[in-house]
């Protein structure tokens, strides 16, 4: 009997202790860099910072004395703060610093140091967590901008609009028909809403084959005599042509009109 209590009691001291040992595998996969101090260490996984963008307030150009907001875009997957350094490149190609190492990921360009001329604007960036002998920045990114003086906007003025003359009225003295040797007066009206002078041409043509017989020169006339006298009984075409010379050729008109008249 006392040995079976002796055996019971070595069993529950057994098992206690056996609950109080951690077991060996981990809860989560972590990344496993040898060291020569001595066995395996095992460390988080460390990833650099990266730029996204950088972008200016102003869309370039812009004239020499306007001051230009730069603003970063980065991020850094395991959250750590991200530092910033703003740089410079000139027309000499020679890169400098604007700004030190800085929280701010904003930058303002004052631009009236500098004179015309294009440039590159270049940001850095770094989170600190960078091994011995490495590059001091993470991630970097440039983008060119140009100043330039202003030019004085030109707007095209559109030509002023300019109408054709139009004839309202065409008509002779002596209704058709009448006998050889009457003399007809033809009368034109016309209108130009621009109050340009008019230009009138009379032409008097066979009305069956349209050949021209009489033509007058161009003129501001409004009215033409036509003496019948020594014409052959025929039917006729009289013809009027106006123009302004803002609109057709040298040989064309803006409008026409023309009435059939008969000599006996």
């Amino acid at each position: 009997m006392e040995n079976q209590f002796k055996l019971a009691l070595f069993v529950a001291i057994i098992g206690a202790i056996a609950t109080t040992i951690a077991p060996c595998i981990p809860t989560l996969l972590q990344e496993i860099r040898p060291s020569d101090e001595g066995p395996a260490m095992v460390t988080d996984s460390i990833e650099p910072p990266s730029l996204k963008a950088i972008n200016p307030n102003l869309p370039s150009p812009q004239k020499p004395d306007t001051p230009i907001l730069w603003h970063a875009v980065a991020e850094d997957p395991d959250g750590d703060p991200i530092s910033y350094k703003f740089l410079l490149r000139g027309s000499s190609g020679e890169t400098n610093p604007l700004t030190g190492w800085k929280d701010d990921n904003e930058w303002i360009w004052n631009t009236e140091e500098y004179g015309v001329g294009r440039y590159v604007i270049s940001v850095l960036i770094r989170d600190g967590n960078d091994e011995e002998g490495a590059l001091d920045f993470d991630d970097s990114i440039e983008c060119p901008y140009t100043l330039e003086e202003s030019r004085p906007e030109i707007h095209a003025q559109p030509p002023p609009s300019n109408s054709p003359p139009t004839i309202l009225d065409f008509w002779p003295d002596e209704g058709s028909p009448q006998v050889a040797g009457t003399v007809v007066r033809w009368n034109v009206q016309t209108e130009d809403p621009d109050s340009d002078q008019v230009d009138i041409k009379f032409k008097l043509k066979d009305a069956s084959t349209g050949e021209v017989l009489l033509a007058t020169g161009w003129g501001p006339q409004s009215t033409w005599s036509w003496d019948t006298s020594g014409w052959e009984p025929a039917d006729y075409m009289i013809e009027v042509q106006a123009r302004d010379g803002n609109h057709a050729s040298a040989d064309d008109y803006d409008d026409i009109s023309d009435q059939e008249y008969s000599i006996l």
